[in-house]
């Protein structure tokens, strides 16, 4: 009878060993933060695409690499980069830590795999950020999409973990955003100018931006007319937010304006041997100095 009973109870103990054991395999348990579509611009970082939530019980366990499926319409030069970053805390990449990042070569759809190593305590959440950086030269409109409940990501773990995979399509699309810019001319009227007089205007391009800001780097000025080398002394272009007017106006650049400076190339005669000779001029535009030379080639 005490045979038995011992017999029995190794057995018991054998039984819970066999449960603590099997209970020390982690379960982890994925599920998708909700993030709104939003237009990104050209150039950016650190957009947000997509945030995947994890919860670990009840044993520790640490991920080691992240699969990022991403569909859409982008292009193989659209996106520089991808990232991912971890919040213990809370879905936002303010107190998050960066993993691992990996520069983009692929068009949609295609996974990319970072590697990186972030423990995961016992009855732990945290979020797994993903992040892209785009192209100053990305395409306007290309979509970025990562469908957690199509294509979700996929984690890699040190060791053997018990997953319940609750991602869903709650990530909203990302869209690549270009400022949409339209140019008219605003009317001016024929007019006759002194010598000697500044401030003339000639032209007025008005300007509309819509969906995204813009930053304005550059204007080429194209003079036509009858105008000669030295008739002008100098161009300007002013900006003004209101209206078409110099008043309230203010100076954006001032070019210097010599005929003889615009890069073109003159053939001139050479009396010394009768040779032509290519003449090339420069144009030196620095602060308010112009400068203008020449060389034979």
């Amino acid at each position: 009878m005490k045979c038995f009973f011992y017999t029995s109870l190794l057995f018991s103990f054998m039984l819970l060993g066999f449960r603590i054991n099997t209970k020390a395999q982690a379960d982890v348990t994925l599920s998708t933060s909700t993030t709104a579509a939003t237009n990104i611009l050209q150039g950016t970082s650190t957009n947000i695409i997509y945030i995947a939530k994890m919860d670990v019980a009840p044993a520790a366990i640490t991920v080691n690499s992240v699969g990022v499926p991403l569909s859409g319409t982008i292009k193989a030069t659209d996106l520089t980069a991808i990232y991912v970053y971890f919040n213990a805390t809370s879905p936002s990449i303010s107190g998050a830590t960066l993993l691992n990042g990996i520069v983009t070569s692929f068009a949609a759809p295609h996974t990319y795999n970072m590697g990186f190593s972030q423990p995961m305590a016992i009855g732990s959440s945290g979020y797994f950020i993903i992040t892209a950086s785009i192209s100053a030269t990305a395409t306007d409109g290309s979509t970025i999409v990562i469908n957690g409940a199509t294509t979700p990501l996929v984690f890699g773990f040190s060791t053997a973990a018990n997953i319940t995979n609750n991602q869903s399509n709650i990530a909203g699309t990302t869209t690549i955003q270009a400022a949409d810019v339209t140019l008219a001319t605003s009317a001016t009227a024929a007019s006759t100018i002194l010598q000697g007089t500044s401030m003339n205007i000639t032209y007025i391009a008005k300007m509309d931006v819509a969906t995204e800001p813009v930053v304005v780097s550059s204007v080429n000025v194209p003079i036509g007319g009858t105008v000669n080398g030295t008739d002008l002394a100098a161009i300007y272009v002013y900006f003004n937010a209101t209206s078409p007017s110099i008043s309230g106006a203010t100076p954006a650049q001032r070019d210097c304006y010599q005929l003889c400076c615009t890069s073109h190339i003159q053939y001139g005669f050479f009396a010394a041997d009768g040779n032509w000779f290519q003449r090339l001029f420069y144009l030196y535009c620095k602060y308010q100095c112009c400068c203008c030379y020449w060389k034979y080639s």
